[in-house]
């Protein structure tokens, strides 16, 4: 369950704690009636082997469209759950017109369908490896992405949720 950790004039805040294997995923969700976005804190101590820590973000109705932020500009790509790389955030749209901007600046992929955004938070391979020696027979090498991570992800909803705004603020979070 959430707890209430801030109520006041300027800002309300949640704060809750989730437990996968040995990781720890502290999660704060922030609102403020000067902001147009809802700010999403993650700090996880991140300690899974050879796994994913995905954020979903479920749509409200389906998902017809998005723009990605990418080097070099914005880039539609289509909704095929495949996943590609981030550099910033993307918008999505629906068939009615709805908008949801997702400013991520330290997600570096994402995959896209109908139902949902999926950011990519972590992942955690092994340094290296290669063919012919397939990574489960080296179960003693180091994997990747270890310890603590700090993600701050913005949500901007509405006529406020353009590639323009998104850019401005993935800019801004830097």
């Amino acid at each position: 369950p959430a707890a209430v950790v801030e109520r006041g004039p300027l800002r309300a805040a949640l704060r809750t704690l989730g437990e996968f294997g040995n990781s720890r995923v502290w999660c704060r969700l922030m609102l403020s009636p000067a902001r147009p976005e809802i700010q999403l804190w993650f700090g996880v101590t991140w300690a899974q082997p050879r796994q994913l820590l995905r954020l979903r973000l479920e749509a409200a109705a389906t998902l017809t469209g998005r723009v990605d932020l990418v080097s070099g500009g914005p880039l539609a790509r289509p909704i095929d759950r495949r996943e590609y790389p981030l550099g910033g955030g993307l918008v999505v749209h629906t068939a009615d017109g709805a908008a949801l901007a997702v400013v991520a600046p330290e997600v570096f992929s994402v995959s896209v369908a109908p139902e949902g955004v999926n950011l990519t938070l972590l992942r955690s391979p092994h340094v290296a490896h290669h063919d012919p020696t397939p990574a489960a027979a080296l179960p003693d090498q180091p994997v990747t992405d270890q310890g603590w991570h700090d993600f701050d992800i913005r949500l901007i909803l509405g006529e406020g949720a353009t590639v323009e705004a998104a850019a401005r603020l993935a800019r801004a979070m830097l």
